[in-house]
């Protein structure tokens, strides 16, 4: 089996290690036994259960836990409630830093369910690629010489039926990274690819998903390296939508994009308030901050990436007068780069209704509900807090999250086809980006 550590249900920790751990505070030091875990619930995190023979007693602040052989990294002791009993949680553990690998393994928490055409492949298992054609759920990655294949977990189908019912964390995708000339590699040299990765399929997905597994092969197909992360990731849910939405194309998108993105992520002017404006989107996507708060974030990510492709990108005009623009006016510039009216989509209805009794467009009334919620003048309020202000608010934040992913793409110079939040009637239903149409 390629997963190295399958989970046998939604939300259910999966062992990492079970085994000896030394256990150290000032100069003394205790060997135990224990087990590691990467649990989800409360929320993601691996720890540490530990017992020893011995009465502990010991000064939490003073204590580290250690697994022999690896390193590990922020190990937190948090309860020694019962004597003899210490858990703890911890950031990273990774045994073999130093060796050479000839391809990498990982599991992918939360990733988009979606289908494409492309070589047949095994559910499972990314290595067993047959010269057939299907359409599968798999996916083709390549940049700079590295090459990943992605595809479901076998048990797929369930899991995300279980996901889409309950919510929560499951291992939904398995990976592997090679060179394309099978040259061997370090660990170093990896790190930054499987980072763009992990950052790329949160793009894709419109919520945090990780890579909280890894390991590598070196000679005769032999496992020297592992790497275990406590997980950044969004719990599972039904309500967000991404500009990739689900179906035939989305592979296709996904190979098309993940050159150029991760041209980005090492371009040292753009990486950064890529990195900020993503985040941003991610919280506004999954409504993590409230209806209102995710309005502002998102309103923030595209003050971000107007500057992005108004000044850097596009050049149209320079960063000083662009910075003196009021924010409706910086919105505007942004849409005509990305080919669109500041007009609102006839689906949002009551925000329509708003902007049309203060003769405002879309960009106006976006930016008047941003200032309502941040700045406290009492005019604002009354602007925001009236019954059409508050019935407005969540179609301004679908309107912002489309002008997000489309200025996203525009970013990245796609010109291919997107999920479009304000017009589709089925979840795999795809147009031409604006900038791409005659």
């Amino acid at each position: 089996m390629f997963q190295q550590y399958p989970q046998r249900d939604v939300n259910e920790p999966v062992l990492l290690h079970e085994g000896r751990f030394r256990v150290r505070t000032g100069d003394r030091s205790i060997e135990a036994s224990g087990s590691a875990h990467l649990r989800w619930l409360p929320s993601p995190g691996i720890v540490f259960d530990i017992e020893t023979d011995e009465p502990v007693g010991l000064d939490l602040d003073s204590l580290t836990v250690e697994l022999p052989g690896s390193a590990t990294k922020n190990v937190l002791a948090y309860s020694t409630a019962a004597p003899g009993l210490i858990r703890a949680s911890v950031a990273e553990m990774e045994w073999g830093g130093n060796r050479r690998l000839l391809s990498v393994g990982f599991q992918i928490v939360n990733w988009s369910d979606f289908i494409t055409p492309g070589p047949a492949a095994v559910p499972g298992d990314p290595t067993a690629v047959s010269s057939g054609y299907g359409t599968i759920q798999t996916v083709g990655l390549n940049h700079d010489g590295w090459q990943i294949r992605i595809v479901v977990v076998p048990e797929s189908g369930d899991r995300y039926q279980k996901l889409k019912a309950t919510g929560g964390y499951a291992f939904t995708h398995v990976g592997q990274l090679t060179r394309t000339d099978g040259s061997a590699f370090s660990v170093e040299e990896v790190r930054e690819i499987l980072e763009s990765l992990r950052v790329f399929l949160s793009f894709a997905h419109g919520a945090a998903c990780a890579l909280p597994i890894q390991w590598g092969r070196g000679k005769n197909d032999e496992i020297v390296w592992r790497r275990f992360q406590s997980p950044i990731v969004d719990p599972w849910r039904r309500s967000h939508l991404s500009w990739i939405g689900e179906g035939l194309h989305a592979g296709g998108i996904l190979a098309e994009l993940f050159d150029p993105f991760c041209g980005i992520q090492k371009d040292p002017k753009l990486r950064e308030p890529l990195g900020v404006a993503l985040h941003w989107y991610r919280h506004c996507n999954t409504n993590s901050s409230g209806l209102e708060g995710s309005l502002v974030l998102g309103m923030a990510a595209l003050d971000v990436l107007g500057a992005l492709i108004v000044v850097d990108r596009n050049r149209s005009m320079p960063a000083r007068r662009y910075d003196g623009l009021a924010g409706a006016e910086k919105l505007r510039k942004l849409l005509e780069a990305l080919k669109l009216q500041p007009d609102i989509p006839q689906r949002y209805e009551a925000l329509s209704r708003f902007a049309w009794n203060n003769n405002w467009d879309s960009c106006q009334a976006l930016v008047e509900l941003r200032n309502g919620f941040v700045h406290a003048k009492e005019e604002r309020r009354r602007i925001v807090f009236a019954p059409d202000g508050k019935a407005a608010t969540p179609g301004a934040l679908q309107l912002s999250l489309w002008y997000q992913g489309l200025a996203l793409l525009r970013l990245l110079e796609y010109r291919g086809s997107y999920f479009n939040r304000t017009t589709a009637t089925w979840v795999g239903q795809v147009e031409p980006v604006p900038w791409s149409k005659s």
